[in-house]
């Protein structure tokens, strides 16, 4: 892709921001475009999703290590779940907002004026591509230099207990224990993607009625989400469902089980 598709001062000015001059240019570009920016053009398979392919595998191991070796006392499951408030949704989103991405990003029309969630996704996927770029333009070095630049505060300021929360396994306490005992289900409604970078949308399904939905790379990570944004809608509304909640398109009946055995709400031993 020529880099004519941002100007020089773009350039520039985002290098500075990363902390890492490009020999190729190109490959900044590239980890900025969006897939929507060139269909339909001679340039259509010149986008980010490869370079996001990359990152994600280079974000992943960086942040791995450093988790290793910040916290040495703590078991492989609190690792995994601290890894992926790091490198997935929300915690990519604020970098990529805090770093301003969004006066970079190269998107299609439909893209601009996307829903608030789906353009937190595409800063997501923006932070993975570059990573993916700095990594073949500098090496490991550099690419570990940056991870750590962007991640290391965080690392070191984890909460222990809200990373081992279990928010599938206290939502379904919640709906045990109320005056009618109900299960929770998990509908998912939407998924789309390629397959290295799929995203799910699922709904949390309570009495038939659909209390809230989120959306992640894998299905487990979406239920996670939903079980967390109906804990917040239930706790707001005075520990109760909002009676406005929509009826759902497939409401639980017999046809999902609930909640399995091992998602009590127990911090992860």
């Amino acid at each position: 892709m020529a880099s004519n598709e941002m100007d020089k001062q773009s350039i520039r000015a985002l290098e500075k921001i990363l902390g890492h001059r490009f020999k190729d240019k190109d490959l900044l570009v590239r980890a900025l475009t969006h897939p929507s920016h060139v269909q339909g053009t001679d340039q259509a398979d010149l986008h980010n999703q490869r370079l996001e392919f990359l990152g994600d595998a280079v974000l992943g191991m960086i942040v791995a290590h450093e988790l290793f070796l910040a916290y040495p006392q703590e078991r492989e499951g609190f690792l995994t779940k601290a890894r992926a408030s790091i490198c997935h949704g929300k915690g990519l989103t604020e970098l990529a907002r805090g770093l301003g991405l969004e006066n970079f990003a190269l998107l299609g029309r439909s893209e601009r004026v996307a829903t608030l969630q789906n353009r937190s996704l595409i800063l997501g996927d923006c932070i993975e591509a570059i990573i993916g770029a700095v990594y073949i333009d500098g090496g490991f070095r550099a690419v570990q230099k940056l991870v750590r630049s962007w991640v290391i505060g965080r690392i070191r300021s984890l909460d222990a207990e809200a990373i081992a929360f279990n928010y599938k396994g206290a939502l379904q306490e919640w709906a045990q224990s109320a005056a009618a005992p109900t299960p929770v289900c998990y509908e998912l409604i939407d998924q789309k993607g390629p397959d290295h970078a799929r995203v799910f949308t699922v709904a949390v399904v309570i009495r038939e009625q659909t209390v809230a939905s989120a959306s992640g790379y894998s299905k487990k990570d979406a239920e996670t989400l939903a079980a967390k944004q109906a804990l917040e809608v239930i706790r707001m509304n005075e520990n109760r469902i909002p009676a406005n909640s929509p009826v759902a398109a497939n409401p639980c009946g017999d046809r999902i089980l609930a909640a399995s055995a091992e998602d009590k709400a127990l911090p992860e031993s």
